[in-house]
């Protein structure tokens, strides 16, 4: 969690993924969990794809995968808007992987599949556990790192936001299936997470 670098995050971040898949997958009798533990596994393998795609695309440009490298770079090439826009593009993919990883609204389909076939311990940890290490790494990325770019990545929180937490509370209200509430609930107070950070002030990130 105390990572200054994108490609020590990355690995510590695809660590817990790789726990996961393996917790999911612990009810052997059960096809339904290995199910839904290879629709973990895919749709994580989707999001890591953009998230890696953006810090090997950061890198070939600013020649490093620093966290203060790359805010050393952009002060230094501020005046150089060509380059400053290249950047715009992995910035983005990294903010899609992210919301993927976290499971937010347009990307939570598989999220009631998955919980309903994990374990109760693996729902839980689910909750609790690896959503707290996501939001905080992408809390943290937003906001010490990529701070300079927030026109081109809010507006996909917004629709992120305003998404999970209708969707999340309409999708909840009609479910019997424990697990499946849990995931829709979980999905909706991710909407609130959401909508709080952008209400952050960016005078404080400087």
């Amino acid at each position: 969690l105390s990572s200054v670098d994108f490609f020590l995050m990355y690995l510590m971040g695809e660590a817990l993924t790789f726990i996961v898949c393996i917790l999911i997958a612990t009810n052997y009798s059960s096809s339904f969990s290995l199910e839904s533990a290879i629709k973990y596994f895919i749709v994580s393998s989707l999001a890591s794809g953009f998230i890696i795609y953006g810090i090997f695309w950061i890198y070939a440009i600013t020649k490093g995968t620093s966290f203060i490298g790359f805010k050393t770079f952009c002060l230094y090439n501020s005046n150089n808007t060509n380059l400053i826009i290249s950047l715009k593009l992995p910035i983005l993919l990294m903010v899609l992987g992210f919301l993927i990883k976290l499971g937010s609204f347009p990307f939570s389909i598989w999220t009631p599949d998955v919980y309903e076939g994990s374990p109760v311990f693996v729902v839980f940890y689910f909750i609790v556990g690896l959503k707290t290490v996501f939001i905080f790494i992408f809390t943290r990325i937003l906001f010490f790192v990529f701070s300079e770019f927030h026109f081109y990545w809010h507006w996909f929180l917004i629709v992120a936001a305003a998404g999970s937490f209708l969707f999340g509370g309409f999708g909840a209200y009609s479910q019997k299936n424990l697990k499946r509430f849990f995931a829709y609930t979980s999905l909706n107070q991710l909407g609130f997470i959401l909508l709080g950070l952008l209400s952050y002030s960016f005078e404080l990130s400087v």
